[in-house]
């Protein structure tokens, strides 16, 4: 049983005839709070007793499980997301290092008799690092996320024909975890930008302002009421869950036939929890 629960229970107790209600509310997990609260005013109203005190207690108990039930949730999804990661890193790893492998001793091993054959392992190798970098950019372990945002800007320009365009105004460095949440927020919303604004010009931002670090990705297309976002878009949710996990901020700024405007901050100064 919740501790609110038996808190609840022991306060039954004292409403004589009605305590009976109180402990089979308290103690049956199908009725939540707001259920158990109504018995103890039913009760109250009865017996003409009403033990504030006990109350609020239930209510501060409440309060605090539902705050580590948050707490639990957000480590359970922290867990995910690295497990994500760890599992994308390992299939680009052996994208990369096996498939494009084989492939190119393929491509040796036929030699200069079958051109149109050659040409075809020649793209096939060159998607195989393109889809290992797309699950895990090495510019970002070793160079930074203004080299990795950068690189993602111009594929998108190369695979799209959209105008793109970034400036990254000053390095900053970031955790790990931070500098993969920021990618991932980026490369989401420049693949909602690509299935769903119609646009013609992307722009990019990456700088600091007071002690935030901000990403702007902004776009002319079609636009659309920010206020409407279906509840099964799980984009713009995943990435509003991600800054919170880092003590960050979401703001979208649409306008119909307009474009869009996504603005995600995080603080530039590390967690204990960082690397």
């Amino acid at each position: 049983m919740w501790p609110w629960r038996a808190s609840l229970s022991r306060l039954g107790n004292g409403f004589g005839e009605f305590s009976s209600r109180v402990v089979f509310h308290s103690m049956n997990p199908e009725f939540g709070p707001s259920v158990i609260i109504q018995a103890i005013r039913s009760a109250c109203q009865h017996t003409g007793t009403c033990c504030l005190e006990s109350v609020i207690e239930v209510i501060n108990i409440q309060s605090q499980r539902q705050r580590e039930m948050e707490t639990e949730l957000r480590q359970m999804v922290v867990h995910f997301i690295k497990m994500q990661e760890e599992e994308r890193s390992r299939i680009a790893a052996e994208l990369q290092d096996n498939v494009a492998q084989l492939l190119a001793a393929a491509k040796l091993g036929l030699g200069a008799n079958a051109p149109g054959v050659l040409e075809a392992l020649d793209q096939a190798i060159a998607t195989v690092w393109r889809l290992g970098s797309d699950l895990r950019p090495s510019l970002l372990d070793h160079v930074g996320l203004g080299a990795a945002l950068t690189d993602l800007v111009r594929t998108t320009q190369e695979r799209t024909g959209l105008e793109c365009s970034i400036c990254v105004t000053r390095e900053v460095r970031l955790g790990a975890d931070k500098r993969l949440a920021l990618y991932r927020i980026c490369q989401e919303a420049i693949a909602n930008v690509r299935r769903h604004a119609q646009a013609t010009k992307l722009e990019v931002e990456l700088f600091e302002q007071e002690d935030e670090l901000h990403l702007i990705v902004t776009d002319d297309g079609k636009g659309f009421d920010p206020g409407a976002i279906p509840k099964g878009s799980f984009g713009v949710l995943g990435i509003r869950e991600m800054l919170r996990l880092f003590g960050g901020s979401l703001e979208i700024n649409s306008v119909k036939l307009k474009g869009t405007r996504l603005v995600a901050r995080v603080p530039v100064i590390e967690n204990a929890g960082d690397t």
